[in-house]
This record gives structure tokens, C-alpha cells and sequence, in this order.
């Protein structure tokens, strides 16, 4: 009973729990493609079986050389030499086959965490820095990917290889089988250290490869504020005190492999020269033959290796799950709610050739249920009129516009969407279809010019795309490029100003031609007649267009027909007689 309850309190333990955890989802794959893991089991163990067969089989090649057998050695070395051989062809048979598999899963399993990650609540997802997420949906998928195939196979064979090579030394020798196990003990009694030891490496070098990806992303993309505040120096060094920091768990990790490499290398020698020499001792006596002999070290041997095999199944155990808890992680936040209702679904298709009408009822806007940014607020906005937020940065203008996009949830009150005969409906995730929406962040794309517009209307034409730069005014300068709309953007589009992106990003979201058009800041890089002229298209071709801009700059407020000034107490209208123009 004591051994029993030992076992239940270290399985409690709380790492331990939350590895079983992780190998839950890890065998929800492992059932998804069960059967080409049973066919690999398969292989391997017919590639194991061929060679314990190959070992024995030497056993009577030698004793029919030596005369201490009467076999005709020509059959045996036929055997023999044809088992090689086909273990070669299984063994490049097995490279294939799960080569194409662990693709295939790999694939499976990337595209299953993109799509979920792609739908979890803005809110959860934006706490994790980008390279985290990289690090765990590249790397640690990686390492789920190959243990789903291979992870079962490899605890067959091992374990396989282990009870077949014991029974064939203890058919011959029980005590040469008991002296094969004697390191046995130690490697179990030392199990809880080195799962200890194994979990807080394997912790740390994960967390070290998201760090490491997150300060080459950051410095990568910020290369121009680097180099223009002279910090390359100040980076540079921050980067080589994080490598300093990877060395150390490194060497850490290091010296620990190399004292268990060390224990368990002595005892494998020791059980090795100790099988060696008891068979000696019994040819000596004339209990064995040369070929029995042969056939004792290669089992010794094979005993020795299978056992260490299986004892590495932990370490990969353990590895494989804390990957999976990170991936798990990321996967178990909330996921957005972005089903359509049959109301929902007929408003949104019949609601753009009519007058809409945005209500905030009430709302009130926080940030992880904790600091309120505003409370008990209200808000109108209507079609063919531009409705500007004004306010302080950082109180709640972006915010605001993320409520209605459905990023966030206001904490009470609601928001609707309403149409001029009457019928309504709530905003929310499944509701961004009637939004097209133009942040204050750059938000080009990779790609030309046209692939970035055609993202919100794949079916474009070249004529739509002119169009929506034209109302932007953006063709006045990608006219001029000698591509024209097939211009190559490069990354973050470094290769326009910072005006020219902000009109390539408004031009995307007129080509999506939906009923409200959220602008954050959108044109704070323009110039007051460019922007004048932006807006001034886009209400003089979309009569019935819905805008929402937040700004602050007093030419926007002069264009603007309602104006509400956002704050912590809340969201307030202003007469736009008495709106400032300092």
C-alpha cells in the first residue's frame, strides 16, 4: 500500500498533471492518424524481430565454421545475409513512410492551431508577445508533430527489443539475463531526480527560444528608431547579455548530462565487462559455445540498449508534453462567438442600400474586467454624416472603435445597429462585415499594391482598384511607380511614406465598400488639403457611407457634422460651435 500511495502522490504532482494534461491533446492526434501509427509500430517491429533474428542466427553461423555444430553453413550464411538485406529495405521503407506522415501531421496540426489562434477573443491573444506565439506555434508544434508519429512506435520497439533479448539470454542463462538488468535499479531509483532536472531544462530553453525570437523581432522592425537614437550599441549588448544568458543554461545543462552520462556510463561498463566475463568464464567451463558466446554480447548488448531506449522515453516524454502545454496554452483561451444569426445574416445582406443608425447604450469600456477607461456612456452615429471622437491620448478613442468592431465587450450596456425600417441587431465578432476599418498602426502587407487592396475583395478588378486609390488619393503617386498597382510592397511598407501608406490602407478599406468605415487616426500623416480631399471623396461617392474617425486634429473636426469628446468619464457630446480650433 505504501508503494501504491507513493505512486499516486507522484503522479499529483503538479508538473506531472499538467504533462498527462498536455499528452491528452497529443493523443487526440495520435487516434486522428491511428492507423498509419499502427503501421509503423508494424515496422518496427518487424525491423526489431529481424534483428534479434540476425543475432541469434550469427550464433549458429559461427558454431557450424568452428565444426561445433553439423549445419551446412551455406544455408545459414544465405539467411543471414538475406535478413541484412532486408532490413535495409525496411529501414528505408520506415524513413519514407514517416517522413510523409510526420509532413502530413505536422501540417495537420499547424494548420489546426492557426485557425484556432486566429479566432481566440483580441483581448487574450494581444497579452502574448508575437515571437511567444511563434516560438510555440512553430517549435513546439514541431515537436507534438513528431511525437504523435512516432512516440508509440518507439515505446513498442523499445520495449519489444527489451523483453525479446532478456528471454533469449535467459532461455540460455538465467543468471547472464540478471546480470544484463543490474543496472536496472539505479536508473529507476534515480527516475524523480532526473524527471525533476529534465522538466526545469526543458522550461527554460523554451522560454529562452521565445525570448530570443522576440528580441530579434523587435530590433529587426525597429531598426530605423535604433539607428536614429544611436542605440545600436545599447542593442547589441542587450543582445549579447541574453546569449550570455543561453550559454549558462546551456553549460547548466551540460554538466548535469554529463554527471548522469558519467553514472550511467560506469555502470553500462560494468554491467557490460561483467556479462563479457561471465560468458568467458562459462566457455572456459565448456558451457557455451563461440557462438553462443557471439550471441551473449550482441544480446548483452542489444538488452543494454534497449533499456536505455525505453529510459529515454521519459526525457521525451516530459519534452514532448511541456511543448504541447505551452501550444495548449494559447489554444485553451477564449475563442470569439462569430456565428451568425438568420435575423443577423438577412440584416447585414439587406442593410447596404439603406440608412443606418449606431447606438453605444450605456456602455461601459474595461480592459480585462479591471480598470474601467469609461463608464455608463452613449453614443450616435448615422449614415451619410462623419462622426468624430475627440480626446486626450490613451482615453479611450481606439477603444471605443474596438467595441464596435466586437475586439472587446463592453463591460455593460450595448451596442446596435439599426436600418430605416425599424429592424436592428447587436454588434459583436460575427457583425465586422459591416465594417471596414483603417488603424492608426501601418497595416500593409507584403505583396504588390493590388494584392493588398484585393485582400478585402478578391474578385476586384484593375479598374475597382484605380478607383478606390483615386478616392484615397493615392494614385498620384502610384501612378508614377513603373509598376503601378503591381508595385512590390516591402515589409511594413518601408518603401512609402508614412501618408502614402496611411492612403493605400484607406483605399483597402473603400474597395470593401461596406456600410461604416472606422478611421483611428487614419489621417494624421496627411496634409490638411489631402485630407480634406480624402474625405471629401469618400462622402461625395458614398453618399450613404457611415464614417467614425477619431483625430486630433482641428481640420478633421471642421469636416466632421457630430463631434463627441471621449474621457474618463465618459463619452460626451460637444456642440461643434464651441469645438476649439487650437
Amino acid at each position: 500500500m505504501k508503494i501504491i500511495d507513493k505512486f499516486r502522490k507522484y503522479l499529483n504532482h503538479n508538473e506531472i498533471k499538467k504533462i498527462l494534461h498536455s499528452w491528452s491533446w497529443i493523443f487526440s492526434y495520435i487516434l486522428r492518424y491511428k492507423g498509419q501509427v499502427i503501421a509503423f509500430s508494424c515496422i518496427g517491429l518487424i525491423s526489431t524481430a529481424m534483428g534479434l533474428f540476425t543475432s541469434w542466427i550469427m550464433k549458429d553461423l559461427i558454431d557450424s565454421v568452428t565444426g561445433q555444430i553439423s549445419m551446412a553453413i551455406a544455408p545459414v550464411v544465405a539467411v543471414y545475409l538475406g535478413t541484412a538485406v532486408a532490413k535495409i529495405f525496411i529501414n528505408a521503407l520506415t524513413n519514407r513512410v514517416s517522413l510523409k506522415v510526420r509532413l502530413n501531421v505536422g501540417i495537420q496540426i499547424k494548420n489546426d492551431v492557426y485557425d484556432r489562434l486566429m479566432n481566440t477573443e483580441w483581448t487574450a491573444i494581444s497579452a502574448y508577445h508575437s515571437a511567444d506565439i511563434m516560438t510555440r506555434t512553430g517549435a513546439d508544434v514541431g515537436i507534438v508533430s513528431n511525437m504523435v508519429l512516432s512516440y508509440i512506435p518507439n515505446v513498442v520497439t523499445a520495449l519489444v527489443n527489451f523483453i525479446g533479448a532478456f528471454f533469449i539470454i535467459l532461455h540460455y542463462d538465467p543468471i547472464m539475463a540478471l546480470i544484463a538488468l543490474a543496472g536496472a535499479p539505479v536508473t529507476v531509483l534515480t527516475a524523480r531526480f532526473r524527471f525533476g532536472k529534465a522538466t526545469e531544462f526543458q522550461k527554460k530553453n523554451r522560454e529562452l527560444a521565445s525570448e530570443r525570437l522576440a528580441i530579434e523581432e523587435e530590433s529587426y522592425q525597429n531598426l530605423q528608431t535604433i539607428k536614429s537614437f544611436g542605440l545600436v550599441d545599447l542593442f547589441s549588448q542587450r543582445f549579447r547579455n541574453f546569449q550570455q544568458k543561453g550559454f549558462n543554461v546551456a553549460m547548466d545543462q551540460n554538466r548535469y548530462q554529463n554527471q548522469m552520462m558519467i553514472v550511467m556510463g560506469l555502470m553500462g561498463q560494468l554491467v557490460s565487462y561483467s556479462c563479457y566475463g561471465f560468458a568467458l568464464y562459462r566457455l572456459w567451463k565448456g558451457d557455451i559455445t563461440y557462438g553462443t558466446l557471439s550471441m551473449f554480447m550482441s544480446m548483452a548488448s542489444s538488452l543494454t540498449s534497449s533499456f536505455s531506449s525505453v529510459v529515454s522515453l521519459a526525457p521525451t516524454f516530459i519534452k514532448a508534453g511541456i511543448s504541447a502545454g505551452r501550444v495548449l496554452e494559447i489554444l485553451e483561451l477564449p475563442a470569439e462567438k462569430a456565428e451568425l444569426t438568420e435575423k443577423e445574416k438577412d440584416f447585414i445582406d439587406n442593410c447596404r442600400q439603406k440608412s443606418l443608425t449606431l447606438v453605444c447604450d450605456n456602455i461601459s469600456c474595461t480592459y480585462n474586467n479591471e480598470t474601467f477607461v469609461y463608464k455608463n456612456s452613449h453614443m450616435k452615429a448615422e449614415s451619410g454624416k462623419i462622426t468624430a471622437l475627440i480626446g486626450a491620448s490613451g482615453k479611450g478613442k481606439t477603444s471605443t472603435l474596438r467595441l464596435l468592431l466586437g475586439l472587446m465587450k463592453p463591460k455593460d450596456g450595448s451596442i446596435t445597429v439599426s436600418d430605416e425600417d425599424g429592424d436592428s441587431i447587436n454588434l459583436g465578432p460575427a457583425t465586422r462585415s459591416l465594417f471596414s476599418y483603417v488603424p492608426q498602426n501601418n497595416t500593409v502587407f507584403s505583396g504588390t499594391i493590388a494584392d493588398n487592396l484585393r485582400l478585402v475583395k478578391q474578385d476586384a478588378t484593375d479598374e475597382e482598384v484605380v478607383q478606390a486609390l483615386q478616392d484615397a488619393c493615392a494614385w498620384e503617386f502610384v501612378s508614377k511607380l513603373p509598376d503601378t498597382i503591381n508595385t512590390v510592397v516591402t515589409e511594413r511598407g518601408q518603401c512609402f511614406s508614412d501618408g502614402q501608406n496611411q492612403r493605400l490602407s484607406i483605399a483597402r478599406a473603400l474597395l470593401a465598400d461596406t456600410p461604416i468605415l472606422l478611421l483611428d487616426e487614419a489621417t494624421s500623416a496627411l496634409d490638411v488639403a489631402t485630407e480634406k480631399n480624402v474625405l471629401s471623396n469618400i462622402l461625395k461617392n458614398n453618399r450613404n457611407k457611415m464614417i467614425i474617425l477619431t483625430s486630433h486634429k482641428p481640420s478633421v473636426f471642421n469636416l466632421s457634422d457630430v463631434i463627441y469628446s471621449v474621457s474618463e468619464n465618459g463619452i460626451e457630446l460637444l456642440d461643434k460651435k464651441n469645438v476649439s480650433d487650437e
